[in-house]
């Protein structure tokens, strides 16, 4: 396994200084969190559902990307439209993703939100999927895998 390179991830990281005192650990391992969904999983008689991530993101998280792999567009055969925002539980829903299109197969980093990277440290991530003007229970198809990648900081 190679090792993902400290200039890239510099970058990325000090992109978003407010947020990131120091990343010079020269060994800072990228560490994923994933989150699979499905239609089935869609139960919600509301034209909206919250999925959370299993644990919340250890102390010293800082997220450095994201992606959400369409594997299955999600549809309803009819009028609804499938989008997916991602963020922060109880604040900002859509911080990290926001309004990605989930009806087409794909791997999308697009639709980024307002602080894709950054500290997110002992923060509970979910993911919101919205069908529009339908209730999400009417998806008969659909399968998605949210990624998220991070390092963790030095403790303070």
């Amino acid at each position: 396994m190679s090792t993902p390179s400290l200039n890239k991830l510099n970058k990325v990281v000090t992109s978003n200084a407010a947020h990131i005192a120091d990343v010079s650990n020269p060994h800072a391992v990228i560490k994923k969190a994933s989150l699979a969904i499905g239609f089935a999983d869609l139960t919600a008689t509301a034209t909206s559902q919250s999925f959370d991530f299993a644990a919340t993101l250890p102390a010293t998280a800082i997220l450095v990307g994201s992606y959400i792999d369409v594997t299955v567009a999600f549809d309803d055969g009819s009028t609804g439209v499938f989008t997916a925002d991602v963020g922060v539980k109880s604040g900002d829903t859509d911080a990290i993703i926001d309004g990605a299109d989930i009806e087409t197969v794909a791997k999308t980093a697009a639709a980024k939100g307002a602080d894709p990277y950054g500290f997110y440290g002992g923060v509970q991530v979910a993911v919101l999927v919205d069908a529009g003007a339908v209730n999400v229970d009417t998806a008969t198809a659909g399968a998605m895998t949210v990624e998220l990648f991070y390092i963790e900081g030095d403790e303070a």
